[in-house]
């Protein structure tokens, strides 16, 4: 558990990307509540969601990020950015987690701006999409806070829990770091 001074407010100043390693799973599998929340964060890999699945994630098409806070190096969220379709350059950003100690502070916002970052700077992404459950308010407002839109409903059928679902996509087209920067100071 990380020992942070709580802020108000993250901000992206504050944190960074660096590759995951994949000795940092269980640390992740740490932070995901239950099976509830491991549903809601990765409902195609069958439970348990522990450091065996989350190594399984791993791809040439993904790109596996840890959140960095920057005054003490602590890991403090994961997330990739993942290859949707090469031709059109669309990328989807996937697995979000952050510590359950940190929530509530902003840095789902702040990993969905680093993450974005990385897809359109590096990656020069067309766009990038998610999908998240519909009842998931924090998360939902962490996207829409990074800068992403709502963009229409997918249909999904999850085999590993016998479970359909209609999910929100959010979609972001362009990066904007000055608008992030305004935002992310924004109380």
């Amino acid at each position: 558990m990380s020992t942070m001074p709580r802020s108000s407010r993250a901000t992206t100043t504050e944190t960074s990307l660096r590759a995951f390693d994949q000795r940092e799973a269980e640390a992740v599998a740490g932070w995901i509540n239950g099976d509830d929340e491991a549903y809601r964060i990765a409902p195609r890999t069958p439970p348990p969601l522990d450091a065996g699945a989350i190594r399984s994630w791993r791809s040439p098409t993904h790109h596996q990020f840890m959140l960095i806070h920057c005054a003490t190096g602590s890991p403090i969220g994961y997330g990739e950015v993942n290859l949707l379709n090469a031709q059109r350059r669309e990328y989807w950003l996937g697995h979000l987690v952050i510590d359950p100690a940190l929530r509530g502070r902003g840095y789902g916002t702040a990993l969905t701006r680093r993450l974005l970052e990385f897809a359109f700077v590096r990656c020069k992404a067309s766009a990038a999409t998610l999908v998240v459950f519909q009842n998931n308010d924090p998360a939902i407002r962490s996207y829409r806070a990074a800068g992403m839109v709502d963009d229409g409903f997918e249909q999904h059928y999850f085999p590993a829990y016998g479970r359909q679902e209609s999910l929100l996509r959010l979609r972001c087209t362009q990066w904007n770091p000055v608008r992030a920067s305004a935002a992310a100071s924004s109380p």
